[in-house]
């Protein structure tokens, strides 16, 4: 039996490149289904890490992200969920998601899980971006 893929679950991108060539450091998605079904694609979204000088604050930003601060839920360092791909392409049928896992795409198993709370911040930020939400995504989202 495969193993469920289940909101909140964080897997390690052992391929994800940052699209300006930007620095190297561990990449990460976190799955946002609400109750994946074999029917509808894996929603994902991809994390950096912030490593400016700036302050670094939490929470829903304008930028369509979420600031989650290090140490604050499974992240050691100040990290970035970058919500904007939900307006994108954010989906992975789960036969490829499956495959990426096979080939070392992404790790087999979740290296990480997000808190209930943490994920609740993070889909009340999604929902304040509705409007730039792939509505099959928001479908699968809520």
């Amino acid at each position: 039996m495969a193993a469920l893929v289940l909101r909140g679950q964080v897997y390690r991108d052992l391929e994800y490149t940052y699209p300006d060539g930007g620095p190297t450091a561990d990449k990460y998605i976190i799955v946002l289904n609400k109750n994946h079904l074999p029917t509808q694609p894996i929603i994902v979204v991809p994390t950096t890490t912030f490593r400016g000088e700036e302050r670094f604050s939490a929470g829903c930003k304008s930028s369509q992200e979420y600031h989650l601060p290090a140490n604050q839920d499974c992240f050691a360092d100040n990290t970035i969920i970058q919500l904007f791909v939900l307006g994108l392409v954010a989906d992975i049928a789960e036969d490829v998601f499956k495959s990426y896992q096979q080939t070392g795409r992404i790790s087999k198993s979740p290296v990480k899980v997000l808190h209930p709370g943490t994920i609740a911040a993070i889909l009340a930020c999604v929902k304040t971006m509705k409007e730039d939400v792939r509505q099959n995504y928001y479908t699968c989202l809520f």
